[in-house]
């Protein structure tokens, strides 16, 4: 019932904005959350360079319910755009995760991911998968840093385009593993970033790295200044798509 909970909020905050970019997949909070549900809001400026060139505004949430040792959250977006007329952004994302927390220091997790970017011919991309995560070092009330190790099922539909002959549907399994680092200078300023590494667990130099990084900056109350750069490199990318994805923006961030 508190994932159906979360579903049906995060459904609607994806009809009522008209952009979203994805945000963070860590909070930053240090420490347990406290029980019960909470959130994040942006409000962006963004820029991006590589497979889609453009400046746009746009949206973005994150969903979380916590209760005991149970935490489900969501991760949402949609974003589409047009540039002198004709359409440069089509792409969507949904990532399910729940965490339990085994021992202080020990998780164990389940996630699943959907998502489509028109402009890296992705027609349909689908994954589920699990694994444990460990605390690094003593985390305290300044920093942390999290370590993530396990695998998942990956099926993936490419579009057929003018020029390329690798359109259809693959599938394989791939590693995910993780690193992440949280650092509060204090309650005002705060930094997080979050490293991913996903290669094929069949082909090796087949692999995935991903970046993002953000910085916080409190504004009053609830309310904080986030500056993020989000990078996307895949090594075998599909025909006629870059390898490298750079994103970067400025957010209005509403948390409660």
């Amino acid at each position: 019932m508190q994932l159906l909970r979360i579903l049906c909020l995060g459904a609607w905050c994806l009809a009522s904005l008209p952009a979203a970019a994805i945000v963070s997949m860590e909070s930053l909070h240090l420490g347990a959350p406290e029980d019960g549900f909470s959130g994040e809001v942006e409000l962006q400026a963004i820029g991006a360079s590589g497979n889609t060139e453009k400046s746009a505004l746009g949206a973005g949430a994150r969903l979380q319910w916590h209760q005991g040792r149970n935490t489900d959250f969501v991760l949402a977006d949609l974003s589409y755009g047009e540039s002198k007329g004709e359409r440069d952004t089509n792409k969507a994302f949904l990532h399910l995760r729940h965490i339990y927390q085994f021992r202080p220091r020990y998780a164990f997790e389940g996630f699943g991911q959907v998502q489509h970017n028109e402009f890296t011919r992705l027609k349909f991309r689908g994954l589920a998968g699990g694994g444990a995560r460990l605390a690094l070092g003593r985390p305290n009330e300044r920093h942390a840093m999290l370590a993530g190790l396990g695998a998942f099922w990956e099926t993936e539909t490419l579009e057929q385009t003018k020029g390329t002959d690798d359109a259809g549907t693959t599938s394989t399994w791939r590693a995910s593993t993780y690193l992440v680092f949280k650092y509060h200078w204090n309650e005002n300023l705060k930094l997080i970033s979050s490293t991913y590494y996903q290669p094929d667990l069949y082909t090796v130099s087949d692999y995935r790295v991903l970046e993002a990084a953000s910085l916080v900056v409190t504004l009053a109350g609830n309310l904080a200044l986030k500056l993020s750069l989000n990078i996307a490199y895949d090594s075998r990318p599909p025909e006629a798509v870059e390898r490298t994805d750079t994103t970067y923006r400025t957010s209005i961030v509403y948390s409660f």
